[in-house]
């Protein structure tokens, strides 16, 4: 166990060393924030035809698929609780009429004097 610590702390000595010695230093002359902004006014047209053009509709495409997708499970959720409770519900049936969906006495008056009732 001494020697495997002994050979990792030797690699990462030599290993940062190696990163020391062949260590780029990057040096701009001139005017770098001018450079900066005329490729920005340049590029800023592109910028904006891409997130127009790309980004927003497949935001879009992704909102509708996820869209569909809550309004399939929440279907499959209400016909699943209907079938669990042995009823057939369509669409002219009221939900209110599963009793496991409307509020007991104790839930409309409120959960403080529930409590006094129990």
């Amino acid at each position: 166990m001494h020697k495997r610590l002994n050979k990792l702390l030797c690699f990462a000595a030599v290993l940062t060393l190696l990163i020391c010695c062949f260590a780029v230093p990057a040096a701009a002359t001139g005017d770098v924030a001018g450079a900066v902004q005329s490729t920005w006014t340049k590029a800023q047209g592109q910028i904006k035809s891409i997130a127009n053009d790309v980004v927003f509709p497949v935001i879009d495409v992704i909102l509708a698929i996820l869209f569909f997708a809550k309004i399939s499970t929440s279907y499959f959720d209400y016909r699943n609780l209907c079938q669990y409770h042995n009823n057939k519900c369509d669409s002219k049936q009221d939900v209110s009429k599963i009793p496991e969906l409307r509020p007991t006495a104790a839930q409309a008056i409120g959960s403080n004097e529930a409590a006094v009732q129990l």
